[in-house]
């Protein structure tokens, strides 16, 4: 074989550890954050809808897995269920199949990349730096292996990143338009993934000379990461105010104090970074060395281009590192920086050939910084990487045991879901849906129809994202009720208690409990069996001048929307064309603090966004709205519900009002009206 062949070879070795032990690495299956994000937001774009996340803003991610989808869909063509069925009936499937191509993609990535930096040296030794990248940084592994999310893209486009920096430094013509293009493309997809990118957006702007290619730069940039995050063209003031609180807030996720750095940790979070990243905190180190000397050196002829490449990589790096450590809690978040260590390598010994011209020491380096990376891979990076997924497949077998141990011990009792500490498929769903503008709640509440939660972040139980008072499944489901997910704290069994419910753990392990209702206070006894008021309302009945809507003793506003064209009981129900944006005013007064309400309405058409409404006379005291339906009749009728406490605040609460909006200007029905009062 000739020398390009032996090379090529060699150069697989490195793509192909990584993709071996990439797709035989455990995750922790169920684990909603982030995977369910964009595997909800996935389905969203794959069905045209918009997306519903925007805090990375991380669209390619969305755009990668909707493409994945829809093809497997294609090809696969399931005679029953539509793509959205398929992939919530088995989210878990699909989010491996997302995984398993940013993973190939990843290792087509550092093929790419060393067999150009190998063509362009000459040099295997070079080559093989730049694929072993990945390999520095446990951290980088371990979220490209492991998770459905931004990190996986970044890594691919960093590294691609990479040779189009080392393309533009070898081209001798160099056609500004074309590198203008290209930087801007990856510049505005490394920033859509991530904003975590942005430090690296500065390299361009040390290669090109004058203030028109820069401008250029910066406006393609700009249009790059419009195009990539259309998707989210909706959410564009969200993400905008998003990232304006991560600036002007101390805290993580752009909260606590205002202000724009906590000095009391910042540089402890500096020298964290570097403590967690010493292979990379050592070749920055040397970096600088080097660029600090050819500066001296050579003040007054200027920078050559390995040097401007190499103080442009050292300020982004330097950037990334200031950035991140004003939020650091992970060190995913310095990625693309990791992800560059490399490069930075090969031109701080590229620099440090013109320093140096004397000795001849770049081959030897090579060598030598590989092997050291190559030994510090091995004797701390594959232990680490080991317990970590070890972790993974401890965590995936107590969700097998606890599957196990509820059929055997608990089979038909009903599941009550601790949210959002649950690592299971419905806790997950759940999760990823709150994230993608709850697009997917019909389909999920038509597939999993009794999914409750006990949502600990709210102190309330939940049907989906519709609250629920505990009587109402007590009185539907009896005794035979089983909440299952992490261990409940104290603050989450004093909620539980407070609901007049006490239970007790018959399944506890680190990630996975099982807790039996031990008992039930005799007032949620009654209150499941006993109403104190109920008022319902047929849209049959009117005043005697005709006036207003009779229910019972109480009269409702809106007669002129009533109609006779379908109905679900009787021959009248209100509605609301495009243009009639609320409809149907019901004053329900005589309630007082913590009373709880029940309140439920029949919609038509199925799949419509007619919204069920009820506010205090100050929306500020008590707002509450759903257009999610908990279940369809046999005519197509979809049932709304809110159920609540009336809150014990200052002015007192003494009436609410309860209307309806058609929020989507449609034709839509409302029926059979039903308010319960405890």
């Amino acid at each position: 074989m000739n020398r390009k062949t032996w090379a090529l070879a060699i150069l697989l070795i490195l793509p192909s550890i990584f993709l071996y032990v990439g797709n035989n690495f455990n995750r922790a299956v169920y684990a909603g954050d982030p995977d369910y994000i964009y595997l909800m937001n996935a389905i969203n774009l794959a069905r045209g809808k918009d997306a519903g996340h925007i805090d990375n803003p991380g669209t390619p991610v969305m755009e990668i897995g909707a493409g994945l989808l829809y093809v497997h869909y294609f090809l696969d063509q399931p005679n029953e269920n539509t793509l959205q069925e398929s992939v919530l009936k088995d989210p878990n499937k699909y989010l491996e199949l997302i995984q398993k191509l940013l993973i190939l993609l990843i290792t087509l990535s550092l093929i790419f990349a060393g067999w150009f930096f190998f063509v362009k040296t000459g040099s295997i030794w070079v080559a093989l730096i730049i694929q072993m990248t990945p390999f520095m940084s446990v951290n980088v592994l371990e979220r490209s292996w492991t998770t459905v999310a931004p990190e996986p893209v970044l890594l691919f486009v960093t590294t691609i990143y990479a040779v189009l920096l080392a393309s533009f430094y070898f081209d001798e013509k160099r056609p500004a338009l074309r590198y203008l293009i290209l930087f801007s493309v990856f510049g505005g997809l490394g920033l859509a993934t991530k904003a975590t990118f942005l430090p690296l957006l500065v390299i361009p702007l040390f290669l090109f000379s004058g203030w028109r290619p820069r401008l250029y730069y910066f406006m393609g940039t700009v249009a790059a990461f419009f195009f990539f995050t259309v998707p989210a063209h909706k959410l564009y003031g969200s993400m905008f105010r998003w990232f304006s609180g991560l600036v002007v807030h101390k805290g993580i996720y752009g909260k606590g104090e205002p202000g724009f750095i906590d000095f009391s940790e910042y540089l402890d979070n500096i020298f964290r970074i570097f403590m967690d990243n010493h292979l990379f905190s050592s070749v920055l180190v040397l970096a600088v060395v080097i660029i600090a000397v050819y500066l001296i050196k050579h003040r007054r002829s200027g920078l050559s281009l390995n040097s401007r490449v190499l103080l442009a990589l050292i300020v982004a790096n330097g950037l990334g590192v200031l950035i991140v450590a004003k939020h650091f809690h992970h060190n995913h978040y310095l990625l693309p920086e990791l992800s560059l260590t490399g490069l930075l390598f090969f031109f701080s010994i590229e620099t440090a050939g013109d320093v140096f011209r004397q000795i001849k020491w770049k081959t030897p380096l090579n060598i030598i910084f590989l092997i050291v990376v190559i030994l510090i891979f091995v004797l701390k990076s594959v232990p680490l990487l080991q317990i970590k997924n070890d972790g993974y497949r401890y965590t995936n077998n107590q969700f097998e045991e606890v599957s196990e141990f509820i059929e055997k011990n608990y089979p038909g009792y009903t599941k009550i879901y601790h949210y959002p500490d649950g690592l299971n498929k419905i806790s997950a769903i759940k999760f990823g849906n709150g994230y993608s503008k709850l697009s997917n709640q019909t389909a999920l509440s038509e597939l999993y129809p009794q999914a409750y939660f006990f949502n600990v972040m709210t102190g309330n139980f939940q049907l989906w994202e519709t609250p629920i008072m505990p009587e109402r499944i007590v009185e539907k489901h009896g005794n035979n009720i089983i909440i299952i997910g992490r261990q409940i704290d104290h603050h989450g069994m004093q909620i539980i208690n407070g609901f007049g419910i006490w239970v007790k753990p018959v399944f506890k392990k680190l990630f996975q409990a099982v807790y039996v209702i031990d008992s039930i206070s005799p007032a949620l006894k009654k209150a499941s069996s006993q109403f104190e008021r109920r008022i319902n309302c047929d849209m049959e009945s009117l005043t005697e001048n005709g006036d207003a809507i009779k229910a019972g003793d109480q009269v409702i506003s809106g007669p002129t929307y009533r109609t006779r064209e379908i109905s679900r009981s009787g021959d009248f129900s209100i509605k609301m064309d495009k243009d009639t944006q609320y409809a149907f005013r019901f004053k329900l007064d005589s309630i007082h603090a913590n009373q709880a309400v029940e309140i439920r309405i029949w919609r038509y058409p199925e799949y419509s966004a007619g919204t069920l409404v009820v506010s205090a006379e100050n929306p500020e005291l008590f707002y509450q709205a759903t257009s999610l339906a908990l279940e369809t009749d046999s005519k197509g009728w979809q049932l709304l519900e809110l159920t609540f406490e009336v809150p014990d605040v200052q002015p007192r609460i003494s009436y609410l009002n309860i209307y309806f909006r058609n929020k989507e200007a449609e034709t839509l029905y409302f029926d059979d009206l039903e308010v319960i009062i405890r």
